[in-house]
C-alpha cells in the first residue's frame, strides 16, 4: 500500500525548514490567493537574530506549527518511547489519517545527509506519505549539500534515528486568510517603518555589521543570510503586485525588480567569497546592501504617497 498526502518541494522560500515545510503543504492544499497572502504575512518582513545564530537573518514570524492554516497535536515522548517496537505502524496510522508529521531524529542514520555515519545531530524533518512497496517513507529535508528536496527514507533507517518530539498536523480547511489592498500596504509599513533595530529594514544594518565581522573572522561566515535577503525581495516584489492598481505605479515596480540584479550579486559574491577568501568582495557586498536598501526606501515609501 502507499499513501501520500499533498505536498509540494518547489515553493518560494525554502532557505529555512520552518518555512519550506509549511508552505509545501499550504501550497498543495490551498488556492493560490490563501497561499500568497500566507507568504505576505509571514515574510514580507525581516529580523535579526546575531551573527552566531543558525539563522542570523530571517524572516519575522512565529513558528509555523502555531500559523492557523494548521491543527496541530503535540506528542509526548514517553508515547513514542512506548510505541518504539511498533513505531513504523504508528507513523503510517497517522498518516492514513491524514496527519504529517514533524519530528526529529539522529542524522547520523539518515542517507544523503551532511551528518551521515560522520557525527550524531539531532535534526527535523516532515514526513508525507509512505510505501509499503519499497518500505519507506516519503521525506522533506535538507540533503547532504544543504539543498532543500524530498527523499525516501527506509523504515529501518527512520527506527535507527530514534525519531522524537513528534508534531502531527492536519489542514485547517476552515481557516482563510483575507487582505484587502490597505492590509497590502500595512504589510509594506511593518517593513520599512520598524523601529526595532533588529526588525524590517532595520535588519539590513546588521548584515552590514556582519559583513564586517565576516572579514575578521571567517568562522562566522554563512550564506543563507544573503539568500534569504533576495528570497525576501521576491516576496516584496510580490506583494508590490497586490498593494494596490498596478497600473498607477507602474514605473515603481519596474525600478523596483532591480532588486533581483543586485541581490543575486550580493549573494554569488558571498559564495565567491567562500573560496577565494577575497576581502574587496566583502566591501563590494556592502556597498550593494546599501544600493538595495535605498532602492527599498525610494520604492516603497513611494508607493505610499501614489
Amino acid at each position: 500500500m502507499r499513501k501520500t498526502l499533498p505536498f509540494y518541494s518547489d515553493v518560494h522560500v525554502d532557505t529555512y525548514h520552518y518555512l519550506a515545510y509549511p508552505y509545501g503543504i499550504i501550497k498543495a492544499n490551498y488556492n493560490n490567493e490563501q497561499y500568497y497572502n500566507s507568504l505576505f504575512k509571514h515574510c514580507s518582513s525581516l529580523i535579526w537574530y546575531g551573527a552566531n545564530s543558525p539563522t542570523q537573518l530571517a524572516f519575522d514570524s512565529y513558528y509555523f506549527t502555531w500559523w492557523e492554516h494548521f491543527k496541530k497535536e503535540e506528542i509526548d515522548n514517553s508515547l513514542i518511547k512506548s510505541q518504539s517496537n511498533s513505531i513504523v505502524k504508528y507513523i503510517k496510522s497517522c498518516i492514513d489519517k491524514n496527519r504529517y508529521i514533524y519530528l526529529c531524529v539522529d542524522d547520523y542514520y539518515i542517507p544523503n545527509r551532511f551528518c551521515y555515519k560522520r557525527e550524531h545531530f539531532k535534526h527535523d524533518l516532515l514526513i508525507y506519505g509512505y510505501d509499503d512497496s519499497s518500505k519507506s517513507f516519503l521525506i522533506a529535508g535538507y540533503n547532504n549539500k544543504g539543498h532543500y528536496s524530498i527523499d525516501n527514507l527506509s523504515f529501518e533507517d527512520l527506527v535507527k534515528a530514534n525519531p522524537e518530539d513528534f508534531v502531527l498536523l492536519s489542514v485547517n480547511e476552515k481557516y482563510a486568510l483575507k487582505y484587502n489592498k490597505s492590509d497590502y500596504l500595512e504589510l509594506i509599513n511593518r517593513y520599512i517603518l520598524s523601529d526595532e533595530k533588529t526588525r524590517g529594514i532595520n535588519s539590513l544594518y546588521k548584515l552590514l555589521d556582519y559583513v564586517d565581522e565576516i572579514k575578521n573572522d571567517y568562522t562566522l561566515y554563512d550564506v543563507k543570510p544573503f539568500i534569504v535577503l533576495l528570497k525576501h525581495k521576491s516576496v516584496i516584489h510580490m506583494l508590490l503586485n497586490k498593494a494596490k492598481d498596478k497600473s498607477s505605479y507602474e514605473d515603481l515596480i519596474l525600478k523596483y525588480e532591480n532588486q533581483f540584479d543586485i541581490c543575486n550579486k550580493i549573494k554569488f559574491s558571498m559564495m565567491k567569497y567562500r573560496f577565494t577568501k577575497d576581502k574587496t568582495l566583502l566591501s563590494d557586498v556592502k556597498t550593494m546592501i546599501n544600493e538595495s536598501m535605498d532602492l527599498d526606501y525610494h520604492c516603497l515609501q513611494k508607493i505610499q504617497e501614489v
